[in-house]
């Protein structure tokens, strides 16, 4: 198949032989990989994403239905649109801080304006919102001091790596007979967050907050726990007064929820939970 890898290869300024060596091929298989590519490479296309910051199916052609998100190889949370900076947040007495593209600012800025309108009285709406940084938010609006949406052009933009990084620490080593997913473009990407990069983050556990200041963090590796996140429907960014959310389940031994009543803020992985409540 024609491919458009050239095009967006010259958009980003990288030259063939930059590209060629970053995802170690010869150049001359890279010149034919930019023609035509009938047989894509899981690893090449994974690297080729990273490099030229868009998603594999813009370069496979092929794009995931959800009943296929639970065995598909690649990341299933697309590379957003034109970045904006980040959304910082004072809460409970701590500073976080996002990356967020342009459409999620708006998003966000949708909600905080429908604060204090009619259509919220006697409700308690949450505020979501997902992030560049393979993050879904899901905040109490009550244990907010203060929400700033910052552009780049003020401060710098919260760091954040590309999807198919965060698919990279979300799994093994290997996935299967797809393909390592620790691929050269990955591996580096992950190399250059450092420690105290977002991309270092546990990509498996869901980050609680509460409103004590205190954090927990809980394993997403079961679909019970992911279904009954689906379950509390959090992106109605509606919770009603009581709330219990099922966090923990090993078999028939140990079963653990915690109060919503009592938390701040979840932070949960967003590549995980799409996988783990994918349609069968």
């Amino acid at each position: 198949m024609g491919t458009n890898i050239k095009k967006l290869r010259e958009a980003r300024y990288l030259t063939l032989e930059y590209v060629a060596d970053k995802i170690g091929v010869a150049e001359i298989e890279m010149k034919r990989i930019e023609k035509r590519w009938d047989d894509p490479s899981p690893i090449v296309a994974r690297d080729l994403a990273v490099l030229l910051n868009c998603n594999v199916h813009e370069l496979t052609g092929k794009k995931p239905e959800p009943e296929e998100w639970g065995n598909w190889p690649f990341a299933i949370t697309g590379v957003e649109g034109e970045e904006f900076g980040g959304v910082y947040l004072n809460i409970v007495g701590k500073t976080l801080e996002f990356a967020i593209s342009e459409g999620q600012r708006e998003r966000i800025a949708d909600q905080m304006d429908k604060f204090g309108s009619l259509e919220h009285r006697g409700r308690d709406p949450w505020i979501n919102t997902d992030t560049l940084c393979g993050r879904w938010l899901h905040i109490n609006p009550k244990a907010v001091r203060s929400l700033t949406l910052k552009h780049d052009d003020d401060e710098a933009t919260p760091y954040y790596a590309h999807p198919e990084v965060y698919l990279a620490l979300s799994q093994d080593a290997s996935d299967d007979d797809r393909g390592p997913v620790m691929t050269i473009a990955v591996a580096e990407a992950i190399a250059a967050a450092g420690k105290d990069g977002d991309a270092s983050e546990d990509q498996r556990v869901i980050k609680i907050l509460f409103l004590d200041g205190s954090e927990d963090e809980r394993s997403l590796d079961d679909p019970w726990v992911a279904t009954a996140l689906f379950g509390m429907d959090l992106q109605t960014n509606d919770m009603s007064p009581i709330s219990f959310l099922h966090v923990e389940r090993e078999g028939g031994y140990v079963n653990g929820w915690i109060n919503m009543a009592h938390v701040a803020m979840l932070s949960i992985p967003i590549e995980r939970y799409h996988r783990l409540t994918a349609p069968e």
